[in-house]
């Protein structure tokens, strides 16, 4: 496994962290402009794969970094959020500790992470033989760097839900 490594500001692309997975693990998916500095990162993959591979990669080894032109939607359109972006998933069986901008005396909660925030993330890679092969990312902790647009889902304002839903005439009221 790598040293622990800095990432340089990504945007959150997909944000899994206040529930784990059905796999136990917590996912944090950041984009990264595709001309920020990963080249400690890309180094970190390399001595992984340099150990656990002999150096040789194939098509099927699965890679902690993607092309965000690989994301599309149904109709095999990109995602406008991802497009010309370098994309790391991260993961961690470990809710991972989350501090704002003031560094670790300004801890935050996981809830304070969305689609669309800026974070840089502190993480470790490793390769893995097991089913699959490739390289994976461990979400160690990360810091809310700025906030962000929102993207996609939720526009994020409260509903009033007492004066948006009006009574149903015919309901079902024999849930238990």
């Amino acid at each position: 496994m790598s040293d622990q490594i800095v990432t340089p500001v990504g945007r959150v692309l997909w944000s899994d962290l206040t529930q784990p997975d059905d796999y136990g693990k917590y996912t944090l998916k950041v984009g990264f402009d595709k001309d920020a500095d990963l080249s400690t990162i890309e180094e970190a993959i390399q001595a992984e794969v340099d150990k656990k591979f002999n150096g040789k990669v194939t098509a099927k080894h699965r890679m902690p970094i993607i092309d965000g032109n690989t994301e599309v939607d149904d109709n095999g359109n990109v995602y406008e959020s991802s497009k010309d972006m370098r994309i790391i998933r991260f993961k961690t069986k470990h809710k991972p500790m989350v501090c704002g901008p003031g560094g670790h005396d300004d801890v935050r909660a996981v809830e304070d992470i969305y689609s669309g925030c800026y974070v840089r993330v502190i993480s470790k890679f490793y390769a893995y033989n097991n089913v699959s092969k490739g390289v994976s990312s461990q979400l160690e902790s990360l810091q809310l760097y700025k906030h962000g647009e929102r993207l996609g889902g939720s526009s994020g304002k409260k509903v009033d839900v007492a004066t948006a839903f009006s009574e149903v005439e015919d309901a079902d009221t024999s849930w238990p």
